[in-house]
């Protein structure tokens, strides 16, 4: 599996992990379970997980290859 389709693969999956959030929080308000603390919490996970942003940082030498391996990585077929 190729690192795109691998970092699309985690993304995917964070998407249904906030869903799951979402329904775990409103299957908890229907059955009474939900009070405000564990409300607000379960949106702040969510919010987090659909908003976080991988970072990847290439440092090195002059003339060392960054730009390569950065192509190789993110522009291969």
């Amino acid at each position: 599996m190729s690192f795109n389709e691998q970092f699309d693969q985690h993304g995917a999956w964070r998407r249904e992990f906030a869903l799951r959030l979402k329904l775990l929080a409103e299957w908890m308000k229907d059955h009474d379970l939900l009070d405000a603390a564990v409300e607000e919490r379960l949106q702040r996970l969510e919010s987090q997980v659909r908003s976080d942003k991988v970072m990847v940082a290439f440092v090195a030498e002059f003339s060392r290859g960054k730009s390569e391996l950065i192509n190789a990585i993110f522009f291969a077929g």
